[in-house]
């Protein structure tokens, strides 16, 4: 019982915590590279159809992710992801 009750609390603790890495993406970081994304953004929604199945905040983050890869370099980022709440932070790295 003691061993289980111990496996379990290593387990537990084991998840906690947070996770680093570093990655390559896509995100608007100077001025000209939030407007000209939320510029792209609202022209995806206005063009897009009303009527249609499609529920509104897909398609948004949708326009938002292509506008992020088709307008924004690529960059690193060191990404911290909190295990017990998953939320991520990012922080970008500058080129050597």
């Amino acid at each position: 019982m003691k061993k289980t009750v111990l496996s379990v609390l290593f387990a537990t603790l084991a998840s906690c915590g947070k996770r680093e890495e570093v990655k390559s993406l896509r995100r608007p970081e100077t001025e000209e590279e939030r407007k000209a994304c939320a510029k792209l953004i609202l022209e995806i929604c206005e063009a897009s159809n009303p009527k249609s199945d499609e529920e509104p905040e897909d398609m948004i983050k949708q326009a938002q992710k292509t506008a992020w890869e088709t307008l924004c370099q690529e960059r690193d980022y060191k990404v911290t992801t909190d295990r017990s709440t998953y939320a991520k932070t990012y922080e970008l790295l500058e080129k050597k």
